[in-house]
């Protein structure tokens, strides 16, 4: 698939981007949500707090397990060499880990304002 070997060990590269993003992404995903909530933001506010989360999840992979999923040099070199489908296929995989976080976000988000409408208004 590509002349750089990413994605060597499919199965496992998978699962240990999986583990990172849903070990460690999803619980700071899910405080990012929170916090938002807490603030009284909309949830609109959580794309511009997601985005660097789901690039520090990708690099954490990158970084400690050599699984890379979106290594900025390595997607400028697939462009570079004509290789669009890999360079798709890396930057799939970060959106795919910015829709698991905002899943996370999500769920932490309703799960505050929930709670705090609850208070805030218990005669609804």
């Amino acid at each position: 698939m590509s002349d750089i070997g990413l994605f060597a060990n499919l199965k496992s590269d998978i699962l240990v981007w999986l583990a990172v993003t849903i070990a460690l992404g999803g619980p700071a995903a899910l405080a990012t949500g929170r916090a938002i909530a807490r603030g009284w933001r909309p949830l609109t506010r959580a794309i511009i707090f997601v985005v660097p989360l789901a690039l520090a999840t990708d690099f954490l992979c990158y970084a400690l397990f050599q699984v890379s999923a979106l290594p900025i040099s390595h997607v400028a070199r697939q462009l570079a060499s004509g290789n669009i489908a890999d360079a798709t296929f890396m930057l799939i995989g970060c959106l795919a880990t910015f829709v698991i976080q905002m899943v996370f976000t999500v769920a932490g988000w309703r799960m505050t304002r929930a709670r705090q409408m609850r208070a805030q208004y218990p005669f609804l």
